[in-house]
């Protein structure tokens, strides 16, 4: 389990805002208030981060796909990692277990 800040300086979220993918990208364009596209990268960048930890890749790599209703997922992996993200204001939590839901 995991607390992180979702409100960060300039200089993090560009860097977050870096990893993601193309589409995680144009759905952050698409939040009305830039707090909540700014929390929105942040959040992902950051689960992208401990993602490519736990898998032993770069966190650009990550491949994460979307189950119905928006929940992200890991694509096809030889590992049996799970993860769930909540976030409220400007905090997140991730957590992450092999082989059960969370």
């Amino acid at each position: 389990m995991w607390r992180v800040p979702l409100d960060l300086s300039g200089p993090e979220d560009e860097a977050l805002g870096g990893i993601l993918s193309a589409r995680e990208r144009a759905r952050a364009l698409r939040f009305h208030f830039d707090r909540d596209r700014r929390r929105f990268v942040a959040g992902r960048g950051r689960l992208r981060q401990l993602l490519g930890g736990y898998l032993g890749v770069l966190p650009a790599e990550v491949e994460l796909d979307e189950r119905p209703g928006g929940k992200p997922c890991l694509r096809a992996s030889a590992e049996d990692l799970r993860f769930n993200l909540s976030h409220s204001g400007g905090l997140a939590l991730l957590a992450f277990a092999r082989g059960r839901e969370l």
